[in-house]
């Protein structure tokens, strides 16, 4: 039997946990200059992030975990356009956006990293 892992010991997902929090700390400090469809849409991709990390990690089979997981890096690269869009139109704070950037950046080098990991963990089991 084939054991599932625990997404919560993942440095990969408590990242993606305080990637979330940047951006509901972004999108609160701002929330005036923000309308509330932008609010949602920001905190929902957030959201999102840290859910198809959850459930690629505790993915048994692998093309499945991989798919997963190439979705939430396609959210984190779609939420990384919307806030350099705020940025640009002076709703989001210089210093705000360039918290969220940072840790959106280090999510995706995790990402690389976990997808590295899970080939070099694939090829060594088809030897």
């Amino acid at each position: 039997m084939t054991k599932v892992e625990n997404f919560r010991t993942f440095n990969l997902y408590s990242r993606s946990i305080n990637l979330t929090m940047a951006i509901n700390q972004a999108t609160n400090l701002c929330k005036e200059d923000l309308i509330d469809k932008e609010v949602r849409i920001i905190r929902k991709k957030a959201v999102i992030i840290s859910i198809k990390i959850a459930a690629a990690i505790a993915q048994v089979n692998v093309k499945v975990r991989f798919r997963k997981l190439n979705e939430a890096k396609s959210t984190i690269i779609q939420l990384r356009a919307i806030m350099l869009e705020m940025k640009k139109r002076k709703k989001i704070d210089e210093q705000l956006w360039q918290k969220v950037d940072d840790h959106s950046v280090e999510v995706l080098k995790l990402l690389h990293g976990y997808f590295g990991w899970m080939k070099r963990k694939r090829s060594l089991s088809n030897k």
